[in-house]
């Protein structure tokens, strides 16, 4: 997710966000700025140890 990418990399112009701190603010923009279904997959695949614990099982099973 090139947001991802964008917030946790230092740029010239700003510093670099925390991984946790980028991906609470995708997970909070979910179905907002951000399609739902998209930042599931997202996250689900970003971290498999917490994947269960974010009911990502349904996710995969839709095929996403």
């Amino acid at each position: 997710m090139d947001v991802f990418d964008a917030l946790a990399s230092r740029r010239p112009y700003k510093g670099s966000w925390s991984v946790e701190r980028a991906l609470s603010f995708i997970n909070e923009q979910k179905g907002k700025h951000f399609d739902a279904a998209i930042v599931m997959s997202f996250l689900c695949h970003f971290d498999e140890k917490a994947a269960q614990k974010k009911g990502c099982d349904n996710v995969r099973s839709t095929g996403i």
